[in-house]
């Protein structure tokens, strides 16, 4: 006889979730920016934010790491095209106002618990 915990239902779920929602961001990008291409970005001090990121990115990769108005103004800030996100709260909160500013709008938004880690926000920003 088959038995499955209570436990087992909500991880397997929690990864379901997580592979829809993660397609659905690609299919948003795709939509959103043809020809244009796509920076993703995330918090480097959640492991679940850097695996995300790595496992759904299909072009550039940045961390973020210090001061987030700096790496904005060198790096983020110069790219053409949609930002997807894998962030703490605090970091989408100060990206998304940096996006705003450079005329960016928000696209998309989800709060993620992955692999029982803090909860990590996916967005889109083009």
């Amino acid at each position: 006889m088959l038995r499955m915990k209570r436990r087992d239902i909500l991880v397997g779920s929690g990864a379901a979730a997580t592979a829809i929602v993660a397609s659905s961001a690609a299919n948003t990008l795709n939509e959103g920016s043809a020809g244009a291409s796509v920076l993703t970005v995330y918090t480097d001090e959640i492991s679940s934010a850097r695996d995300l990121a790595l496992k759904t990115s299909q072009a550039k990769v940045t961390a973020l790491k210090g001061d987030l108005v700096q790496l904005w103004k060198a790096r983020i800030g110069d790219h053409r095209g949609a930002i997807h996100g894998y962030t703490s709260w605090s970091d989408y909160i100060l990206l998304r106002g940096l996006g705003e500013e450079q005329g960016l709008r928000l696209r998309a938004e989800a709060q993620l618990r992955y692999q029982g880690n803090k909860p990590v926000f996916r967005w889109i920003m083009a």
